[in-house]
């Protein structure tokens, strides 16, 4: 039969503890669904939440040693650098997206005059935005709860688009619930009719 009529959903979660070692997964991924007669045609979505969440091999290998954290921002920055403009040109003409959340943080050490709005920064280095096509910075405009269903009202925003004009605005609820009430089997979407 037809390969994209006959595919499940599938979901593969691993949970890692480097920089490096979600590098290797990403990695790992991409090699199995281009090994495969079957899947290479089909599209694949790689997730990590989130491009800053762990640190380096270095800089774990550095607290060891020392007893203390040192300072680690560049040495992750470079890593995912280096790693994008790598695996940017690896995945050209493939089905394959790879999807990063990061956290938009206030800037530390950024002056701004009284009155004036915080400047905003996202870690891990400008070539996250570089080696982006898409770049979307979501906000939390609200929270709300129904009977069985709990949600969060979204604000997104196209900050970068390479296929498309930027600065389009959207809004959305993202809900989410447990299904047959166990705690470890959570369904969650965007409802596009709330837009």
């Amino acid at each position: 039969g037809n390969v994209l009529q006959d595919m499940q959903p599938y979901c593969q979660l691993a949970l890692v503890k480097s920089t490096q070692a979600a590098q290797q997964q990403v990695s790992f991924c991409e090699e199995k669904h281009a090994s495969s007669e079957d899947m290479k045609d089909v599209p694949l979505c790689i997730v990590i939440d989130s491009l800053t969440g762990s640190e380096g091999d270095k800089t774990k290998e550095d607290m060891v040693t020392t007893g203390h954290a040192v300072k680690g921002y560049s040495e992750n920055a470079l890593i995912w650098t280096t790693w994008l403009r790598a695996k940017s040109a690896d995945l050209i003409g493939k089905p394959i997206s790879i999807v990063f959340t990061n956290h938009l943080k206030e800037k530390v050490g950024g002056a701004v005059r009284p009155g004036m709005p915080a400047q905003k920064t996202t870690p891990g280095g400008k070539g996250q935005e570089f080696h982006a096509t898409y770049y979307v910075h979501m906000a939390l405009m609200g929270k709300f709860e129904t009977l069985n269903r709990q949600g969060k009202e979204l604000s997104m925003v196209m900050e970068k688009n390479s296929m498309g004009p930027d600065k389009n605005k959207i809004s959305s609820d993202f809900l989410w619930w447990y299904a047959d009430n166990n705690p470890h089997d959570q369904l969650s979407y965007f409802d596009w009719y709330s837009t």
